[in-house]
Formats: structure tokens, sequence, C-alpha cells
């Protein structure tokens, strides 16, 4: 499957060397950012640098909107610096089914580094192939089935493999004439039971494994394989990097027979897993003795500690971040307990925006990683680790990064219990007077592309003449238990709406906002959070979510029908019972379809046809309550809608849209959107029609998060 080199101008931007090309980017750098930049934001991962230390490696993924399809293309670059090299060809990248994110590759150099080995897409089937440094690529393994993972080991490949490609079309063919036997296994919140996603030119069955995890119907357990290669690989790369996000924890080996680990100080909880756990940077010697990073930064929960990493030195190289995902890079010597910074990054240096947390591998006294900010896409550099020095590599966002940004401000605040939130402001560049205030959730990590997966972008907002405020999701409380033991319903969600309440008083008395015109949206987590809020105050005034939501009993009924449901745990671990087990109530104090008679701001719903059953219940709840309420759905789309740029672009800009609609009462013309228009004007006349019956004014009291309480 082979496809053209990326659309527009090539990285980096020097590289435009034709006069015509320079002046093609010139002319593209000076426009505004409009949705397809958004959604056409290039990732870089897959870093992996080469035998002899001189070249880095990566992978970089391309969306374009107007082809509606993603590329990846591998890459390499000298260590020192120097013009990027293409390895292979460009590709079509293996998605996971679902959750509609573009899969981690699967590489590793062969020995004189020459060429990479990377576990690729090749029509219907997933192999092995070789990508060399002329641009060529090679089927290195060709299998009946799809190769999962693979080593190289001398000149032999050992990789895994489920059921035979043909054996599993077989089945499920069977399956389909036969009936579907509807087991724990099933998906019921959207995706079709057969063919369900494509992988490749062939489309195939998915089936639940876990709570969430998506596997092919009838794959079958993994098996052993191998092949041989006409050349010798390079020594699999040891595990050199703790990532407490992966759960990878150590110990790594370094020299006079110490051991770095990650020494859990708050164990994981049952229900909620590591996102709560605390560990602390510790290194073990040989006759059992600890040494202790003593200082607050090294002790801290899976978000906070990014990545850890012996340097050449003995020193032990960590990345913490803060609450709005800024980074600090320390520096830990576990003979002394000296601590210093070697670098303080105004956003992340692990991508930012991929849905993993990829570290920075090691390349003599340097670490290379992708270094992403609010208003800076993602680019590969260079970090001295002796002097904090950064050195751009590869920039294949060039062309967005040359465009004018509005440049953020970071904000940090308490709520009225003394919780700490963080956020990142953008204002109008001309505003005047109180303007207003959309909220964007729940993780401001890397570029601001509206929250933390792309939903209403902050600096196209700021540019229609509203503010957006990115603010990410606080863990601070979430896991609260009552005195029967059991979670606090909904903990996480209450902390995220005092925050929000308390940051719109702020703004407000400061007259940067106008409280009346404020708005919420949500993906995901962002969406229950989103739901929760509009359901349950009055402080906002129009609403967008790009999913459904499980704060639902008709979601639970759907989402876990069967009693052993192993989805129920996304419903317990929120303090959510079964429906029919609720003897307090539980479900009608939060659930926004329970409660949707009090819901006053025109909410928007933008899910993927994969979980828009999810949606269904709030959508009818408002609509049949006297409501305001939209809902487009995006064919064939799974949770992170990354599959199809097409539908992120269209759902960025619906989103704005829909805010600019009801916050400002404007209209922004074109023919592609006059009937979403004609019917939004509809539901503004059928609002006010209601409103002047009851004579209910637009905002009302509230029991709790009073505004200016």
């Amino acid at each position: 499957m082979h496809y053209h080199r990326f659309p527009g101008c090539t990285p980096p931007l020097a590289a435009c060397l034709a006069v015509l090309l320079m002046a093609g980017c010139a002319a593209r750098a000076a426009t505004p950012i409009d949705y397809a930049d958004i959604a056409e934001i290039r990732t870089i991962d897959g870093l992996t640098v080469s035998p002899d230390g001189r070249y880095v490696a990566y992978r970089v993924v391309s969306p374009s909107v107007a082809a509606n399809h993603i590329t990846e293309q591998w890459y390499r670059v000298p260590v020192d610096g120097g013009e990027p090299e293409r390895l292979g060809d460009a590709a079509e990248p293996i998605v996971m089914p679902l959750h509609d994110v573009v899969e981690d590759p699967v590489s590793q150099w062969n020995a004189d580094g020459s060429a990479l080995y990377v576990r690729r897409l090749e029509g219907a089937a997933i192999e092995v192939h070789r990508l060399a440094s002329s641009g060529v690529s090679q089927r290195a393994v060709v299998d009946a089935a799809d190769v999962e993972r693979f080593t190289i080991e001398g000149n032999i490949v050992r990789y895994q493999v489920r059921a035979p490609r043909a054996e599993i079309d077989a089945r499920q063919a069977d399956e389909a004439r036969r009936g579907v036997h509807f087991g724990t296994d099933v998906f019921t919140e959207g995706l079709p039971m057969t063919r369900s996603v494509p992988i490749g030119t062939r489309e195939t069955s998915i089936r639940r494994t876990g709570a969430i995890g998506p596997i092919e119907a009838f794959a079958g357990p993994l098996r052993d394989k191998q092949a041989v290669i006409a050349e010798l690989g390079a020594p699999s790369a040891e595990q050199r990097t703790i990532n407490p996000s992966l759960d990878l924890r150590g110990p790594i080996a370094l020299p006079g027979g110490l051991r770095l680990v990650l020494e859990t100080r708050v164990p994981s909880d049952p229900l909620w897993g590591r996102d709560f756990r605390s560990d602390r940077i510790t290194v073990l010697r040989a006759d059992g003795r600890r040494l202790v990073c003593s200082h607050d930064v090294c002790t801290g929960a899976p978000r906070q500690l990014r990545f850890i990493s012996p340097s050449r030195t003995g020193e032990v190289v960590f990345a913490r971040a803060d609450q709005a995902g800024r980074m600090v890079l320390h520096g830990w010597t576990p003979a002394t307990d000296r601590l210093r910074t070697i670098a303080e990054i105004s956003g992340s240096i692990d991508g930012g925006i991929r849905y993993t947390r990829p570290h920075c591998p090691l390349a003599g006294n340097s670490l290379l990683c992708v270094e992403a900010g609010p208003v800076q896409p993602p680019r590969l550099v260079r970090i001295d680790l002796a002097t904090g020095a950064v050195t751009a590599l590869a920039d294949p966002n060039a062309v967005l990064r040359a465009k004018p940004h509005l440049a953020p401000k970071y904000l940090s605040w308490t709520d009225g219990k003394g919780l700490s939130a963080a956020g990142l402001l953008i204002l109008p560049e001309n505003g005047t007077g109180p303007v207003p205030l959309v909220i964007t959730t729940t993780a401001c990590r890397g570029y601001l592309r509206g929250g933390a997966v792309p939903l209403a972008p902050e600096q196209i907002l700021a540019r229609h003449g509203i503010a957006a405020l990115c603010v990410s999701a606080s863990d601070e409380g979430g896991n609260a238990r009552g005195p029967d033991g059991k979670p606090v319903p909904l903990a996480l969600h209450e902390t995220a709406l005092s925050a929000y309440a308390a940051i719109i008083e702020k703004l407000a008395g400061e007259g940067v906002i106008d409280p009346k015109r404020v708005a919420l949206t949500g993906h995901s987590f962002g969406a229950i959070i989103t739901t929760h809020a509009i359901s349950h105050t009055n402080l906002f005034a129009a609403a967008v979510i790009g999913t459904g939501i499980t704060t639902d009993p008709a979601v639970f009924t759907i989402s876990a029908p069967h009693a052993d449901s192993p989805r129920a745990i996304s419903f317990h671990g929120t303090g959510l019972p079964a429906p029919e087990d609720d003897p307090k109530g539980i479900w009608k104090s939060v659930s926004p379809s329970l409660n949707a008679g009090r819901i006053r701001a025109p909410l928007l719903i933008q899910p993927p046809e994969d979980e828009w059953l999810m949606a269904l219940p709030l959508f009818s709840a408002i609509d049949r309550s006297g409501g305001t309420v939209d809902m487009y759905v995006y064919p064939k789309s799974g949770h992170m809608l990354q599959r199809y740029p097409s539908h992120e672009s269209w759902r960025l800009r619906r989103s704005v849209e829909w805010l600019v609609f009801w916050l400002l009462g404007k209209e922004i013309p074109d023919a592609a959107t006059a009937d979403q228009y004609r019917h939004w004007r509809v539901l503004r006349d059928e609002r006010n029609a209601r409103r002047d019956a009851s004579n209910v004014p637009n905002s009302e009291p509230s029991s709790r998060h009073q505004q200016g309480s």
C-alpha cells in the first residue's frame, strides 16, 4: 500500500528550497489557523537510536483532511543535527480498533544502522518490513496471520501471531450466518456486531477483552513463530527507562551493583488502578540498603513522574509535569542526594498529544525527545543534559508553528475547599469589556487543540472573540470513600466543578469574562464532567461533548448488560451502583438524564458511531423535557476519532460554530452549513418560545456552585 509524500511543505521549513515553494510555505504560514491545521497536526513517535549512536529513527504520522486518510513515514536524522532522511516509503498506519488511535510502533535496527525493521500494514495483512535509507521498503516477514510483535536475534526474527486471517474470516462469516451469541465479549455501545472495523483493506468483527480492550473475534491465543532474514539485526535495546504511566517500574541496573526502581508509597487502588498510586525514585544497593531521593519532586503519581532514566554520568534523569502539563527535567545523584534542574520546558517533552506517553531515549549525554507546548506543535529535539540546551532536529509542523498564535497565560487558583487547580487562558486579541468564556477539558498537555481530545480549539475560539481556558483535571479527592468504604459518587467530577466555579468567579470579578456567557466542553471523562455540570448548576450557557456518558442508568444497562460484565468497573469506580440495586437513590441524584429538566444550557453531542448509544438516553431526556439539544454522529469512527481526519475537522468546526451561535448570537455563513444553521435557528426559536411562555429567565439561582458564591 503506497501513498504520496506528505502534502504541503516538507520538514524542516528550510527544505522549501525552490523560490516558488518557499513563497507557498510563507503564504500558508501567514494565514490564520484553521480547522484543517488542527486536524492535520503531525505526531512524532517511535524514537530509537541506531547501534552506533549516530542516528535516531522516528515515525511521523500525518493526517490529511482532503484525502480523509492518515499516513506514516519513518525517518532517520543525525543525532548531532542534519537533514532528515526517509526510511522506506509511506504507508497506512495500524489503527487500534474501537479506540481509533494509531498503535504504538514496533521497530528494531539492523546491525549496521542502515535499515530499520518495523511492524507495518500491507493491504489486509500486518507484517514485518525492512525500511532502508534509500527510501525502499521490503517485506521481511510475510505470514498468513497478522504479526503482533517481534524481536530480531542475530538473523532470526522471532514474532507472535494469532489465528490466520483466512481462518478468522471463515469463522466470523459462519457466526454471521448462524447468529452472534450475546456474551460478555460483545460490544453494545454502537459498534456493529459483525464486520465492525477495517484493518487495512479487510473488515473484521471485534470482541471485548477485559473492560475496554478490543480483539478480533476467533483470533485465538498468541503463538510463537520465527523466520530467517539475510542480515543481522542489532541487539534488542535494553529497557533503560522507567515510565510510571506505562507501568514500567524497573529495576534498571546501574554501575556498582546498584538498581534503579520506583518504590510505591501509596499503592494502587483496586477500583482505580494506578491513577492514585504514589511512587518515589529509589536506588537499591547490593547490600540491600536504599538510597532514597528525598526531594519532593521525586515523589508523585504517574501523571506527574513521566519518565526516569540513568544517564552516562551516573545521574538519574527524570521529567516531572505540573497540573497544566508543563515539564521540568531534573537530575538526581544517588550517592549525594543532590538535585539539579536541567531544563524547564514550557510544555511537554513526551509529545503532548499522544494517547500514550513515550519516553526520551538517551544518546551520549543528550536526551532525544518530542517537544510540544501550548502554541508549539510537536518537533523532535535534542536536550543537552549538561547545559539544558534544546536543539531542534526535525520539525514536521513547521508551517503551523510559523502561523500567528495568541499567547496563553498560565493561571493557578484554589477552590472553596482549598484544592488547587491550573489552566491556560487565551484571550481574544481585540476583546473589549467582559467577553464570553469557553472552558475546555480535561488535559492541557502539549499543543492546545480544544481539550484532551480535539473538540473546541482555543486559538480559533479566541479569534472569534471568545476567551478559552483549558483546565486540566485534578486527581485531588477523586479516590474519596464514604463511611461504608465505597467510593463517593462522582468525587472527581465534583472537584472539577468546584474548580470551574472558582475560576469563573475570579475572572468575572476581574472584569475579564461575562459570567452569563460561559460554556463548557469535554470528551470522554470530560463529557461526563460537562453533563454533570450543566445538570447540577446554572453556571453554563452552552456546552459541547464529544462522546456519550456513563452517568446514566440506561447506559449502565447498554454498556454492562450482564451481571458479570467487565464494563461494570467503569461505573463502580465512580461510586455508581447497578440500577436495580440503588436503595439510596444515587442515580437520581447524579444522572444528567434523570435531571434533564434542570438543564438550561443548549447541548451539542458529537459522538463516534462506535459509542453513540451511550449518548442516546441523554439526548432523548433533554429533548423530551423541553431542553435544547442537537447531535451529530460520525460513522465508522471510534473513541478518539483519529481514523478519519475529515470527522475531526468537522467536529472542531461544528463545536466552534455552536458556541459562537449560542454565546455571541452569530452565524458563520457558508453554504456547506446552511442546513445546520436552519435547524439551530429552529431550536433557538423553540427555546425562546418556551422561555417566554414560562417566563423563566436565562440564569436561575442554583442550590450548589452558585455564581458569585
